[in-house]
Formats: structure tokens, sequence, C-alpha cells
């Protein structure tokens, strides 16, 4: 990895441009994007005043923003600035990786493809330790890859260590990563010198898993994995049943149009992989292969939507191989900016449709509501999107009121919700402009 190279100086220019502009956006509010924002907020604040996390969850990508809190003074920026930085930084290892693969260009338009899809837009933007978790993936990939390719058990033990810290960031990134390398592991399997090396973070891969159902080193998070096998095979046992709808990509868009583009790709990448040499072959196919088998509508709707935001990172794979088999530059360049146009507009209409959960009014009512109850009543936030709001201020709301703890119970609720607002053996004490709030009699 020569750091002298023309591709990474266009590609750190390519981070840093990126950064600028996923920062505007995220400055655009003083909140955080999406009913998970606040989420991240409640965790490092958990941290900060209590030294753990006030909720399960795989820990590492809490304790980085911990970090930047910390540095720059303040918890949201410091979300919104790391969360970011840090995801954007797996731009470096698609680049090397799609170089290896192919050359330079291809490497260099895999990075533009990551930083610039309507799928990271989304999930850097709400899902934020899913975005996180891309970076760690893409080097468990790079380091994996460059094991087999120049046969150097050393980028084993380096795709061995961040694969397990994919696994301490989130457990879909998990999940791609040892599926690809698995499905490298069968494509190798004849070939004992490669095998070891595909090996090893497999099994570091593995017992991090066994941790994770023995301990809570992953907050749980394989249990969700053991959730949707037991749905797909309960779906199959009933056969067809109503699934909830695909969360739609763009503002206003049927969310079954950004599957297509899915598996678009992934049927593309599937193609090139028969026309592409060794072991760019085994690496390819894998991945092409994992991101068919998640966005195939026979998965449950509740976990496709999810699953299609794993385009994120595959895309710019096949996409940046598919550029880089070229040969010719202008050619090249052409298709590189051909891609690019058809993605830019899915890009900004991605970007403008994200919105913080609740408007920045709601949010100044609320903060003044709970600063008058907190301490004196128990408060009560049936909604989630309401409740890491106010978690935000008081960590020891919950969501139902035999969760309190000893105090007058208050229940608050969004004048705006669908649900009706009256709340039975209570009385309203607050009527704001966004918010009620209701005294939960005592039963006698």
């Amino acid at each position: 990895m020569n750091l002298r190279d023309k591709g990474l100086v266009i590609v750190s220019v390519v981070i840093a441009l990126a950064f600028i502009l996923y920062e505007m956006k995220e400055f655009s509010t003083p909140l955080l994007y999406g009913i998970d924002g606040p989420y991240y907020y409640v965790q490092v604040s958990s941290i900060l005043k209590e030294g753990a996390l006030l909720y399960q969850d795989p820990p590492l990508a809490f304790y980085i923003l911990t970090g930047f809190s910390l540095l720059l003074g303040d918890i949201m920026t410091g979300i919104k600035v790391g969360s970011i930085l840090v995801t954007l930084l797996g731009a470096f290892a698609i680049y090397y990786l799609v170089k290896e693969m192919t050359n330079e260009i291809g490497g260099i338009a895999s990075s533009i493809f990551y930083v610039a899809n309507p799928w990271m837009v989304r999930m850097s933007m709400d899902l934020i330790k899913n975005a996180m978790g891309l970076t760690f993936l893409s080097f468990t990939l790079l380091f994996a890859y460059l094991s087999v390719k120049r046969e150097d058990f050393r980028f084993s033990l380096l795709s061995s260590m961040f694969i397990i810290l994919t696994g301490l960031t989130h457990v879909l990134d998990f999940g791609v990563a040892m599926a690809i390398l698995f499905l490298a592991f069968l494509f190798h399997i004849r070939d004992e010198k490669l095998l070891k090396m595909i090996s090893l973070p497999l099994i570091a891969a593995l017992a991090l898993l066994f941790l994770g159902f023995t301990t809570n080193v992953m907050g749980g998070d394989p249990y969700k994995g053991v959730a949707f096998l037991q749905e797909l095979v309960s779906s199959k046992t009933r056969g067809p049943i109503a699934r909830p709808p695909i969360k739609p990509m763009k503002g206003g868009q049927r969310g079954i149009l950004d599957v297509i583009y899915s598996i678009t790709i992934a049927l593309a990448g599937l193609v090139l992989s028969m026309r592409i040499p060794h072991p760019a072959k085994e690496f390819l196919l894998s991945s092409s292969l994992i991101l068919l088998v998640l966005v195939l509508p026979f998965n449950p709707g509740n976990f496709l939507w999810r699953f299609d935001l794993m385009t994120a990172i595959l895309a710019p794979l096949i996409l940046g191989a598919a550029v880089g088999r070229i040969g010719d530059t202008r050619t090249t360049v052409a298709i590189t900016l051909i891609i690019l146009g058809l993605l830019l507009p899915l890009v900004f209409s991605q970007a403008l449709s994200i919105k913080p959960s609740i408007p920045p009014e709601e949010y100044e009512e609320l903060k003044d509501l709970v600063y008058r109850l907190k301490g004196k009543y128990s408060l009560v936030v049936p909604s989630v999107r309401l409740l890491y709001w106010v978690q935000s201020i008081d960590p020891n709301a919950t969501r139902s009121p035999h969760e309190t703890n000893g105090l007058p119970p208050v229940i608050i609720v969004d004048r705006r919700a669908p649900y009706p607002h009256s709340v039975p053996h209570a009385s309203i004490i607050y009527r704001g402009r966004f918010l009620e709030a209701y005294l939960v009699k005592r039963r006698p």
C-alpha cells in the first residue's frame, strides 16, 4: 500500500468532501435524525454519567462516540461528527480492496460509490452503529482478501481483529462479514494453504458469536439472528402471510423499487464474477450472492428493509469492480460518471427525506415539560419515538406505569399521534402545542 499513490490522494479528497456535505446535513438541525437518533444520545450520556450503557447493545460504537463527545465537549456534536467520520473512513478499505481486485480507477470509483449512495445516506443518519460497523466490515474483507492474494498470515490476523470489532458494533454487519468469508472458505476448500488464511477470521468470529450467546459482550444481538430465522421458518410453515411493507428508501416512493435496484446490482455482480480472475472471483461472487440473498422478497418485510440497506457497502464493491474491468480510461471515467449521475438524484432525495423524529419546537416544549416534572413524578412515555428524547433529559423515564420508581406516574403523549390521547384513570395536568401529560390517579 503505497501512501504516495495518486489514488489515495483522490480518495482522501472524496472523503473530505463527503464529510463536509454530510456534516452540513447533520448540523442543519440541532437534533439527531430518525427514531434511533436520540437513542445514541441516551446511550452516550449513560456512559458519561453512569459508566455503562442504559440499554444492552454491542458497545463499541457508543464508546467511540463517547470519546468524540469528550473531545468535542458536547454529546450531540460528538455523535454527529464521530459517526460520520468513522463511517466514511471505510472508503479507504473499499478503495484498496477494489484496487487489489481490479485497478486503481476501479478502487477510486468504488470509494466514490461508497460515500455517495442513498443506502449510505439513510443508514449514516439514522442507523448509526450499523453505518459505523460498515467500516470495520470493509477492513475485515480487505485484509481477508489480501491474506489470500498475497498468502500472508499477518493480513489474516488483521482480518480476525476487524471481524471482532465488527461484531462488537453491529450484528448485521457481523453476519454479512461472516457469510462472505464462509462462502470464500467454501470456494477455497481444496486449497489447504489459502484455507488457513480464511479460517482464522472465521474462527475468531465463531468464538465471538459463542461469547455473544453466553455473555453480554454483544449486547444480546445474536438473538436477533435467531428471531429472524424463527420468523423466516414460521412464514414458510404457515404459507403466504401479510408482511409489513418495506420501508421506503425515498420519501413518497415505494420501497420495492429500492429492492429492485439492489437485486439488479447483485445479478450484475454474479455475471461479472464469472469473468474476473482468482482470487477476486471468489470474493466478488460471495459478495454478490450475499446481497442477492439479503434483498430477495422471501425475507420477512420487517427485516428486508434493513437488509436492503447493506447495499450501501456491497454495491460499491460490485460497481467498482465492474468499472475497474473496463480497461480504457476514458470509457471507465464516463461509465463512472453515468453511474454517479444515476445515484446522485437518489442520494439527494434520501437526504431531503430524512428528518428528526420530532421538530425542534416540540423538543423545546418537551425539555420544558420534563424539567418541570422530573424528580416529582415518574415519567411514562408509551411512544418509543418520544421516550428516547425524554430519556435524554431524564434517564429514569419508562414506557410502562408498572416500571415506575414509586413516585406518582405521569404519562406523556404526543397530541399529533394517530392514537387516542385520552388516558384512562388519569387527569390532564399539561396541554401544550405538541404534548399532553396525564397524572395517573391512585386506585383505592
